[in-house]
C-alpha cells in the first residue's frame, strides 16, 4: 500500500521550533506528515452462508457478460436450487412458465454457475429459489 507524504512548512504550522528560527530558516524546514490513501471501494463479496447473496453474485456475472449482446433482454426467472447437507448443489431447475429470457444462453451460463456453488452446509437438503426481478 502507497503511503502519501505531505510536506507542510513549520512557519505554517505556529510551532515553537518554526517561531525560534528566523524566517530564512523557517522556509527550509518542513514537517513531512505521511498518511495510506483512503481504500479503493470493492464490491463487498457474500459470505458462504449467505445464499441469497452468493446466488444473486452469479446472476451479476452472467448478465455482464450477456448484456452486451446485442437485442439481449432478460425479463423474469425463477430458479430452484437444491442444496444437499453437504451444502453441494444437486440440481438447478428452471421454472420454464416464469422465465423470460432472449438468450437462451444465459440461463444456461447462470445454471452453470449455481451447479458450482458450494454453500454453508444446511444439515439437510434444502431448495433455495432466485427469483428475477424480486
Amino acid at each position: 500500500m502507497a503511503l502519501i507524504a505531505l510536506a507542510v512548512p513549520l512557519a505554517a504550522c505556529g510551532s515553537a521550533k518554526a517561531e525560534a528560527n528566523s524566517a530564512d530558516d523557517a522556509e527550509d524546514e518542513d514537517l513531512v506528515i505521511e498518511r495510506e490513501p483512503p481504500p479503493e471501494e470493492e464490491e463487498e463479496k457474500p459470505k458462504r452462508d449467505d445464499r441469497d447473496g452468493l446466488m444473486k453474485a452469479e446472476h451479476r456475472k452472467c448478465f455482464r457478460e450477456y448484456r452486451k449482446n446485442k437485442g439481449f433482454k432478460l425479463k423474469s426467472y425463477d430458479i430452484t436450487v437444491t442444496i444437499r447437507p453437504d451444502g453441494t448443489v444437486a440440481k438447478v431447475e428452471p421454472d420454464e412458465s416464469k422465465t423470460e429470457v432472449s438468450d437462451q444462453k444465459f440461463m444456461r451460463c447462470l445454471a452453470g454457475k449455481l451447479k458450482a456453488m458450494k454453500f454453508e452446509p444446511p444439515r439437510r437438503e434444502l431448495k433455495a429459489h432466485l427469483i428475477y426481478p424480486e
